[in-house]
């Protein structure tokens, strides 16, 4: 374990056989500093979105085939709905955020991520052929709008969050009750989110630039070590 882990970067082998963390470890940390810091900067989005709407606002991070809740913000309605807490995975497909980053994905990765989900969709009371037709209906619309899985009476829209490069990497979503999410008071939740999503991704994007510049830069040094120990 220790020669492949050794192998990776992740530990550093000194001449007489001591082990020691390699500078792979740099490199992750910089990656969660940047999940971190996704957190700390669309924190004061979900307030103001939560200050607005009243309801309850989640940040929801997509994480491979899944989405993870990192964040979420109650409104001031007097009743909220804690549908998902926070550090809660689900499969990509399963919640309206997860549908709408589907639905803003491309279709055939769309269709490889349902189709890897499909069997973890049957545990959860749904398909892939309902979670194919939401993210159809999604892309259609430019948001998801759909009721909370094993929540009665609760509804959540969700809009997908994108980087410079097109490719999404998160999405917010918004619940409240069925008698709160007329199509009417939809429409305005959307143009709410839309608006604030605008300018707290553009400065997320710089900041992420800065940071992948960095895990480029440790790559580089951590290549010119392995080169001189060779």
């Amino acid at each position: 374990m220790l020669k492949c882990l050794a192998r990776q970067g992740a530990v550093r082998i000194e001449s007489r056989g001591r082990y020691f963390l390699g500078p792979l470890l740099l490199e992750l940390a910089i990656a969660a500093r940047q999940n971190q810091r996704l957190k700390e900067m669309y924190a004061p989005t979900l307030r103001r979105i939560a200050e607005a709407t009243g309801d309850t606002v989640f940040l929801q991070l997509r994480s491979g085939i899944e989405s993870v809740c990192i964040d979420r913000c109650l409104g001031t309605y007097p009743v909220q709905t804690l549908i998902v807490d926070v550090g809660t995975r689900r499969p990509l497909g399963v919640g309206a955020a997860g549908v709408a980053i589907l639905a803003a994905s491309p279709a055939q990765e769309s269709d490889r991520i349902i189709k890897a989900n499909a069997a973890s969709f049957l545990l959860l009371g749904t398909s892939a052929a309902t979670v194919s037709k939401a993210v159809r209906t999604g892309r259609e619309r430019g948001y998801v709008s759909a009721p909370v899985p094993g929540v009665p009476g609760v509804k959540a829209i969700a809009l997908a969050i994108k980087d410079e490069e097109d490719d999404v990497f998160a999405a917010i979503a918004v619940a409240g009750i069925d008698r709160r999410m007329t199509r009417t008071r939809q429409s305005e939740l959307v143009n709410i989110v839309r608006r604030e999503l605008r300018a707290t991704t553009k400065r997320y994007m710089a900041e992420r630039e800065e940071m992948a510049s960095d895990i480029v830069e440790q790559r580089r040094r951590r290549g010119a070590i392995g080169s001189k120990s060779a």
